[in-house]
């Protein structure tokens, strides 16, 4: 028994035992579970975040849709305001076709009368086409076989009414009428004149024959004028009468032209001699070949360094002697202040508008001091205008040593009268300090005397009118200031004397006697022409 009841225990301790295995195995379980459990809670915090995030989404679509829906709601609400808009902006601006224009929204505002036409439920067309009905218009303009027919005057005042009365706040009642007909008159005259006035042609030069030598002259022809005063006042009094269906015949007459080809002459000529220097002349010959042939249109400028350009050798410019600030120097193109000079006294005698004129440095030899026109280029230049109102051709020649400057065109001075300068010598200009030049051909101490000084000279020149012999008036024109010349003293100071030095200054010296000769030939050839011109005081004719 008890055995029996050990073995019972036993089997109840291992019962016990088994409980224990359950009781683990319950453990084993229950952690099992519990991991299970926080599997189970760790994967639903993880759906729970994806809902959450889907959510998230979804409320953002479902934001951005509602924003979408307002803003398309408002794109909506303004297109339809704008529809609207249009839809009452054209139903107030359109010609109306109901109502009056006075109150299109009132069907019982008073109706508009133009003209004592009702205008009431017509478009503006059909109003502005039946006010136009009630004056026939055919107003013509004729002259010559020409005709210009007149547009209706009416329909610009038409216009401006039915504007007024198509417009909000309008007046019951308007008038047409061609209110200012003397401006409408003077319009129309104007516009007829412009069309069939054709000025006169004057003669004029055209032209320049270098193998006559003479210049060409086109033909005048003769114009015609429309009377513009008369013909405005028959046309206001036309439509001041109502009369607008008619023909005017418009009153003109030929306009002679200024100029014939009979007026053009030689306004002035003048001339002067070179001299032997071969460069020089070459340079003048140049010169007026470029100047020979020059037509100036009224009020044109002749500028001497404008035709001439610059003096280059490519132009066959020669060196020879001119002065430059007042020194003696072998220049491109020395000597074609005679040229200038020469056409500066023509133009004198022609009357014309001198604008820009210098004398030279030193007087000279040439002309009458006073009398000459200094050029260099740029500057000083020689200038003048063509002030005669008709064209104006300059002929320039060089023959034999002879310069020839001719100014052609029509006169501007009285027939009888002529024009030319008178120069004289108001006062002497002391020289400079004498020039003293180390000479080594001298002896040693030596001294010589080359040249003496020489005194400048001022001059005041006038412009003489004279007719029949007397004359009739004397105008200041200018006053010239010539600088003098230093005397020119050789020495040797250095007790050196050079052989060949010597050799050199009597070619040099023999050279000068020579130029010298030659310019007491031209100064005394000059004197005599000079005299002859001035005893003329005349240009050629």
């Amino acid at each position: 028994m008890a055995n029996s009841v050990n073995n019972s225990r036993k089997t109840s301790g291992s019962s016990g035992s088994g409980n224990n295995t359950r009781k683990r195995n319950d453990n084993k379980n229950h952690m099992d579970s519990g991991n299970t459990n926080a599997r189970r809670q760790t994967t639903g915090s993880r759906n729970t975040s994806a809902r959450n995030g889907r959510n998230s989404a979804r409320r953002r679509r479902q934001k951005q849709q509602r924003v979408k829906r307002l803003m398309l709601i408002a794109e909506i609400v303004l297109i339809v305001a704008a529809v609207i808009g249009g839809i009452i902006y054209f139903r107030k601006h359109k010609d109306p076709t109901v109502m009056t224009a006075k109150d299109a929204d009132n069907e019982d505002a008073a109706h508009v009368m133009v003209n004592g036409i009702d205008i009431t439920g017509l478009s503006r067309d059909e109003a502005k086409k039946a006010l136009l009905s009630q004056h026939e218009w055919k107003f013509v303009i004729s002259y010559q076989g020409n005709t210009y027919e007149v547009d209706n005057l009416f329909e610009k005042e038409i216009d401006a009414v039915l504007h007024d009365a198509y417009s909000p706040g309008a007046d019951a009642e308007y008038t047409v009428a061609i209110t200012d007909t003397e401006e409408a008159a003077a319009e129309i005259a104007g516009t007829v004149s412009d069309m069939w006035s054709q000025p006169a042609v004057d003669a004029a030069i055209t032209g320049y024959n270098s193998e006559t030598g003479e210049f060409i002259l086109s033909d005048s022809e003769p114009g015609y004028v429309v009377d513009v005063d008369r013909l405005s006042s028959d046309i206001a009094s036309a439509l001041d009468a109502g009369n607008y269906v008619t023909t005017i015949e418009a009153a003109g007459e030929n306009s002679a032209p200024r100029f014939e080809k009979d007026d053009y002459q030689i306004l002035g000529t003048y001339s002067t001699t070179a001299t032997n220097n071969s460069n020089r002349n070459t340079n003048i010959q140049i010169a007026c070949d470029t100047i020979c042939g020059t037509i100036l249109q009224p009020q044109e400028r002749f500028s001497y360094n404008t035709i001439l350009g610059r003096r280059t050798a490519d132009k066959g410019y020669k060196e020879a002697g001119a002065y430059a600030n007042g020194e003696h120097v072998l220049e491109l193109g020395g000597g074609i202040c005679q040229v200038s000079s020469t056409i500066y006294n023509a133009t004198i005698f022609a009357n014309l508008q001198i604008d820009e004129r210098t004398g030279h440095t030193y007087e000279p030899s040439y002309v009458t001091p006073g009398e000459d026109a200094a050029v260099s280029y740029s500057n000083p230049d020689f200038v003048f205008t063509n002030n005669t109102g008709a064209t104006l051709g300059i002929k320039t020649t060089f023959k034999d040593r002879t310069i020839v400057a001719t100014v052609f065109g029509v006169p501007t001075l009285e027939e009888g009268v002529k024009r030319y300068m008178r120069s004289e010598k108001i006062a002497d200009v002391a020289p400079p300090e004498d020039k003293v030049v180390e000479d080594p051909t001298l002896l040693p101490g030596q001294t010589q005397v080359v040249s003496g000084p020489k005194n400048g000279s001022k001059w005041a020149t006038y412009i003489i009118l004279e007719k029949d012999g007397e004359i009739i008036s004397e105008e200041y024109l200018h006053t010239t200031t010539y600088r003098g010349t230093a005397a020119e003293i050789h020495v040797n100071t250095t007790g050196v004397v050079d052989p060949a030095a010597i050799i050199a200054m009597q070619q040099q010296q023999q050279a000068a006697q020579q130029q010298q000769e030659a310019m007491q030939a031209q100064q005394a050839a000059q004197a005599e022409q000079q005299q002859q011109q001035e005893a003329e005081q005349t240009p050629e004719q």
